[in-house]
């Protein structure tokens, strides 16, 4: 093996000041963004019921403007007391916010998104010593760093010089933006902000059943004057016992530029029901988009069914098992293409061998809950909620896109399992393995722009739709 080359000291002195160089003109040349912090002292920041406008520090000294930066200072209690400046205006909407910090030594700071609570929050830290991020490559150690922060709804794609920090974090809808003061000395500059115009309009929470229970109700994403436009159809994973219909990340805005009705549906959980009524919870839904969707700008002729994890199975399984929809009238000529995500139980009796095997070849004790238990515990079921029992020729299936990690043995065993009892009943099928991703981020990057997942969906949707 030949030694790791590391880079000259100058080299690497070359690559900073390029970066530092780059980031001091950032927002000099960003159609559509609106700095938020002047440069020169905090208008347009409160802090508590006191408005900072024209004051160069807040009353407590913690935040201060200096040369052009916002110099945030930590507490000198222990432990530390946290302190925080907001913006005056509050934000809802989508917007893109782009900003630059320096975090000195073991400092600890916190961007928070609409709200002060904990899990809303965006780490703005010394990373490589205070986490939670780490393993950053790009990170510039005592250096300026550019974080951009992405709001569709009510989630938020966070990154840091181009590294994926929170492809999802969970935020409310409307609220200010505010900066905290915790441990050490934190500097920002070129705090700005994008204002997105939707290209959708959303209504949500809309049963699909009657009587509806709660979870018995989907959301609707239309491009805006919508007429007739293809429809998307999604469910979202959660192991069968977890998970929404708002976990839908960049796919809203992705799918309504490219003139699709996006649905997001909710189905009732394990352990309240069985696996067989969220299938069918599933299949009612479908029956709405069905019988409603014109109404939203959608064409219920040419719809596709797509999923993630959990979801992947209940796709896969609604658009191959014919029963579920013919109980709710319908067949399978309805469904144009279906998108199963990194799912591991088109067949069921294999991935619970798979498990069952390992746990016995390690000496683990075998799952207490794991799928032998979610799918009913009855051999019998195992193969009946497996889409790869059910696939035969003559029966209307459309083509398919399997989705699923490269570098996870079950999920890619699982894919070319489902692909090639489909392919052997001439069903046309597509296997799409992300390299370098994981279960989470597959779901996540589709509708990313650059994202390569997404390029090969909209490539297969587009050759669906035109069968």
């Amino acid at each position: 093996m030949k030694p790791k080359q590391r880079r000259p000291v100058a080299e690497l002195s070359v690559l900073a000041l390029l970066l530092s160089s780059s980031l001091a003109t950032a927002g000099a040349d960003e159609p559509g963004f609106a700095p938020i912090f002047n440069g020169k002292d905090l208008s347009g920041w409160r802090q508590g019921d006191a408005d900072l406008a024209g004051k160069a520090a807040s009353a407590d000294g913690r935040f201060a403007v200096r040369d052009g930066v916002l110099v945030i200072s930590g507490s000198n209690d222990r432990p530390p007391r946290m302190a925080e400046i907001d913006t005056a205006e509050d934000y809802d909407g989508d917007f893109t916010l782009r900003l630059e910090f320096r975090a000195s030594r073991d400092a600890n700071s916190g961007l928070h998104l609409r709200d002060k609570a904990f899990p809303h929050q965006l780490q703005i830290r010394d990373y490589p010593r205070v986490g939670p991020y780490k393993a950053l490559r790009n990170y510039n150690d005592g250096g300026w760093n550019a974080i951009e922060v992405a709001v569709a709804g009510d989630k938020a794609r966070c990154t840091c010089n181009g590294e994926v920090l929170e492809s999802a974090l969970a935020i409310p809808e409307k609220g200010p933006l505010s900066l905290q003061s915790e441990i050490n000395v934190v500097e920002y500059r070129n705090i700005r902000v994008r204002r997105e115009d939707r290209p959708f309009e959303v209504r949500r929470d809309i049963p699909y059943a009657s009587p509806a229970q709660e979870r018995q109700v989907l959301d609707v994403y239309s491009p805006k004057g919508a007429k007739g436009r293809p429809v998307v159809f999604w469910i979202h994973g959660g192991g069968w016992v977890v998970g929404d219909k708002s976990d839908v990340q960049a796919k809203p805005r992705a799918f309504t530029e490219k003139g699709f009705v996006f649905v997001s549906t909710n189905y009732r959980l394990l352990p309240k029901v069985d696996m067989g009524t969220i299938v069918r919870d599933v299949a009612a839904a479908i029956r709405w988009v069905h019988d409603h969707i014109a109404e939203h700008g959608g064409d219920p002729r040419r719809l596709l069914v797509m999923g993630h994890s959990a979801g992947a199975q209940l796709a896969a399984l609604v658009s191959i098992d014919d029963r579920y929809l013919k109980e709710q009238g319908l067949s399978l000529d309805i469904i144009k293409g279906c998108v199963p995500v990194d799912g591991d139980t088109y067949d069921v009796p294999a991935i619970i061998e798979t498990a069952e095997t390992r746990c016995r070849a390690h000496g683990f004790p075998l799952p207490t809950n794991g799928h032998r238990q979610k799918f009913g515990n009855d051999p019998e079921k195992h193969r009946d909620l497996s889409a790869v029992t059910h696939v035969a020729a003559g029966k209307g299936i459309p083509p398919f896109l399997i989705m699923h990690v490269a570098g996870h043995p079950d999920t890619t065993a699982q894919a070319q399992r489902l692909a090639a009892v489909l392919k052997g009943a001439n069903v046309p099928v597509r296997v799409y393995g992300a390299p370098e991703s994981t279960h989470s981020k597959l779901n996540d990057d589709i509708g990313v722009p650059g994202d390569p997942g997404t390029k090969a969906l909209f490539e297969f949707v587009d050759g669906a739709l035109k069968r």
